[in-house]
């Protein structure tokens, strides 16, 4: 799964990969990541068990969140 946002500060972004259960199954802290205000990541969900995933990304004060189903 590829996560792609559009961002011009070096701020730390980080990603949590929460089940729908609500517990937390991956952080991953990056830091100053961004490409000409593009970053991508690629976050490998093969050990994960089939069902329904919120991908939280956060950096400073914003937050998006995607749902994902494997």
């Amino acid at each position: 799964m590829q996560v792609s946002l559009t961002t011009f500060s070096q701020e730390e972004i980080v990603i949590t990969v929460t089940n729908v259960l609500g517990q937390t199954v991956g952080i991953l802290p990056l830091h100053g990541m961004a490409k000409n205000g593009l970053f991508e990541e690629k976050l490998d969900i093969s050990s994960l068990a089939a069902g329904m995933y919120v991908v939280q990304v956060q950096q400073h004060s914003e937050q998006r969140v995607l749902k994902f189903v494997k």
